[in-house]
């Protein structure tokens, strides 16, 4: 058993509601749409080891069964709520539909396979113009665009660097600014984000 919530769809100053899902974010700036659609809590049972992983199992065959890409999948909490993000990407940029027919399409698969013990939310979202790099994949999609690299501790007092990105995975990030190379350990780096100037 689990609740439901209302879709709340938020475009300019229109309000548009419908049942079953939940929009928490819809932000449309110079034609770039960021969606969120979010079920509401669920009970389940399972263990907790590996979540994300077996989700993504799940998630790929849907997304390119319908043309998207699978971007990422977390199980994170924030707060006193745990929270199941499942992100999807397709070339031209995810519509509302999208997002809504890929959520309606994951979610009874997810609760057909259990993997989660105890309540939590789904989210199903496109990771937007401003996205987190984390897989060896995003790193290869992304190579050549301007990113942000934050560590964990400063080098030359400085956390944060920006520059075009030559390669990152595993081992390491490069990224290049102003015609100078400049490599950071995986280990010693907190985020690795692209930059979007609005």
């Amino acid at each position: 058993m689990h609740s439901r919530e209302r879709c709340v769809i938020l475009a300019g100053n229109d309000e548009v509601e419908e049942s079953g899902l939940t929009v928490h974010s819809l932000i449309c700036e110079t034609g770039v749409t960021s969606v969120t659609l979010s079920g509401g809590v669920r009970m389940a049972a399972g263990k907790k080891s590996g979540i994300a992983d077996r989700v993504r199992e799940i998630a790929a065959p849907v997304a390119e069964s319908m043309g998207l890409c699978l971007w990422d999948v977390e199980y994170v909490k924030e707060g006193a709520d745990m929270y199941l993000r499942i992100t999807v990407d397709k070339d031209g940029g995810l519509t509302i539909d999208d997002c809504e027919k890929f959520h309606r399409a994951v979610e009874p698969l997810i609760d057909e396979a259990d993997p989660i013990e105890g309540a939590y939310y789904l989210e199903c979202s496109s990771p937007g113009v401003e996205r987190t790099l984390t897989r060896p994949e995003h790193f290869e999609i992304m190579r050549g665009s301007e990113v942000e690299v934050r560590l964990f501790a400063p080098v030359d007092g400085k956390k944060v660097f920006t520059g075009t990105l030559v390669s990152g995975g595993s081992d390491g990030v490069v990224v290049e600014s102003d015609g100078a190379q400049m490599s950071f350990d995986r280990a010693a780096v907190s985020k690795v984000s692209t930059v979007y100037h609005w």
